[in-house]
């Protein structure tokens, strides 16, 4: 199953991340990694702070969605290391604003699936 959220130019990714454990809850998977490009989103995530952030209360319901009994994580990752959801991010575009489930993988999206799955490197420069 493949998760396609078409959002505001400009939207944080964090509301994003919220829907999808929701939906994978709802939909009874038990194990699931959700990958995502927004260092800032998982930081707040998996950071203990005091509470002072202005997105505090979304950032404590996804903790609560992510304490529940099964094995889903959130992890950061470049955009360059999922080119399946690179271009997962670029067809939501053409649709509709709101929440799609798309039940089998775009024609368009399957050899960037095989590359995935095959662990395929696209080396990035990352200033440290």
């Amino acid at each position: 199953m493949e998760l396609s959220r078409s959002q505001p130019k400009g939207s944080y990714g964090k509301s994003y991340i919220l829907g999808t454990p929701q939906l994978l809850w709802d939909r009874g998977v038990s194990t699931a990694e959700i990958e995502t490009d927004s260092v800032t989103a998982t930081t707040l995530i998996y950071d203990n702070s005091n509470g002072s952030h202005p997105c505090t209360q979304l950032i404590n319901r996804i903790k609560l969605l992510l304490s529940r009994p099964w094995n889903v994580s959130i992890k950061h990752v470049y955009r360059e290391c999922n080119k399946v959801a690179d271009f997962m991010a670029k067809f939501g575009q053409s649709l509709s604003h709101g929440l799609h489930v798309l039940e089998h993988v775009l024609e368009g999206c399957l050899g960037l699936v095989e590359q995935d799955s095959l662990g395929a490197v696209f080396p990035r420069m990352v200033a440290g």
